[in-house]
C-alpha cells in the first residue's frame, strides 16, 4: 500500500499569533516550566503507571517528543488528565455515533475533550498542538483496544490526525518505538492502475490469513506459526519486491504482544504498519 492512501500522515501544525519572545514570557508568567530531555519525562511517567518492563519487547525505532497516552487491562490514561475504565482490556463498546470507523463513544467523546483542551492551551500561550501521539500499551492489552484509541485519537484531533508510534521496551537501548498508520476510515478503494497491493494479513491466535486488496493476487493464504508466515512473505515480497506496507487485523483474544512478535519477524520485508480494524480495503 502505497503512503498516500494511508490516513495518518505527516502534520502540519499552528501557533497563536503572538512573537516568540512574546509566547516565552507569557508562559513563563502563566507558570509553565520548560522540560528538557523528553525521553526522561516519557520514562518516568510510563514506569509511574504501568512499568516500562511491562511494554512488549522489541529494539524499535527512536521515540520522538510527543503526548503519551498509556494503556493497561485496567484503564486508558491520556498522560495525567484523563482515564477511562477498561474490563479487561476491553472498554465499553457503546459505538460513538460521530466516529466514522465506529470506535466507542467512551474513547471518542475523552480524546475530543482532550484535543479540545489541548487546543484552547495553545492559543492561550503560543505552544503548538502535539502532531505525535505515542502509545504505551501492556503487553497483554488486547491489540484490539489499541487499534479503538488509535482511532478515536486520530477522528478527535483537529485538522488533521495525528502520527502514532507504539512504545516498545528495547532492552539496555530503553523505551523504543513502532511507526504505525491507519486505514482511512469508512475503508479504502484502490483507483484502477494504481498497482497498490493492498496486502492483509489477519492475526488470530492460531493462524494467520494473507488476503490482497488486488484481483492481481487472488488467493488466500493460511500459515500456522510465525516461520510459515514468514516463508509466505518472502514468497510474496519477492514477487512484489516495491511493497512495503502491510494491513494488520485482529481476532480479538490477539494481544500487543503477539501483534509486537510478529512484526518482528516480518519487517525486513514489510517494515510499514498499518492498523485496518474492519475498515475494508477495495480494489475494482
Amino acid at each position: 500500500m502505497a503512503p498516500t492512501f494511508l490516513f495518518v500522515s505527516v502534520l502540519s501544525t499552528f501557533l497563536a499569533g503572538a512573537a516568540p519572545q512574546d509566547a516565552q514570557a507569557r508562559a513563563t508568567s502563566a507558570g509553565y516550566q520548560e522540560l528538557r530531555g523528553f525521553a526522561t519525562v516519557l520514562v518516568t511517567h510510563v514506569n509511574r503507571v504501568m512499568g516500562t518492563e511491562h511494554l512488549p519487547p522489541f529494539v524499535g525505532l527512536p521515540v520522538p517528543p510527543g503526548v503519551i497516552v498509556t494503556a493497561d487491562r485496567s484503564k486508558v490514561q491520556l498522560f495525567d488528565r484523563f482515564s477511562i475504565p477498561l474490563s479487561n482490556g476491553v472498554p465499553d463498546q457503546t459505538p460513538a455515533p460521530a466516529c466514522r470507523s465506529v470506535c466507542p463513544k467512551v474513547l471518542f467523546d475523552t480524546f475530543l475533550r482532550w484535543w479540545f483542551e489541548m487546543g484552547i492551551e495553545s492559543r492561550a500561550h503560543a505552544v503548538q498542538i502535539p502532531t505525535t501521539v505515542l502509545v504505551a500499551a501492556h503487553k497483554d492489552l488486547p491489540v484490539t483496544t489499541l487499534v479503538e484509541i488509535a482511532y478515536a485519537a486520530a477522528e478527535t484531533r483537529p485538522v488533521q490526525p495525528p502520527n502514532f508510534v507504539l512504545l516498545t521496551h528495547g532492552g539496555p537501548a530503553g523505551v523504543r518505538g513502532i511507526p504505525f498508520y491507519l486505514v482511512r476510515p469508512g475503508g479504502l478503494t484502490l483507483p484502477p492502475g494504481s498497482g497498490v497491493l493492498g496486502l492483509t494479513v489477519t492475526v488470530h491466535a492460531d493462524r494467520f490469513v494473507i488476503t490482497a486488496a488486488s484481483p492481481r493476487f487472488g488467493r488466500t493464504l493460511t500459515a500456522r506459526s510465525v516461520q510459515e508466515l514468514v516463508a509466505m512473505l518472502r514468497d510474496i515480497h519477492r514477487h512484489h519486491p516495491n511493497k512495503q506496507a502491510l494491513v494488520y487485523r485482529f481476532a480479538p483474544e490477539v494481544t500487543v504482544g503477539n501483534f509486537v512478535e510478529t512484526y518482528g519477524a516480518v519487517r525486513d520485508e514489510f517494515p510499514v504498519v498499518v492498523f485496518g480494524d474492519d475498515e475494508p480495503v477495495q480494489a475494482p
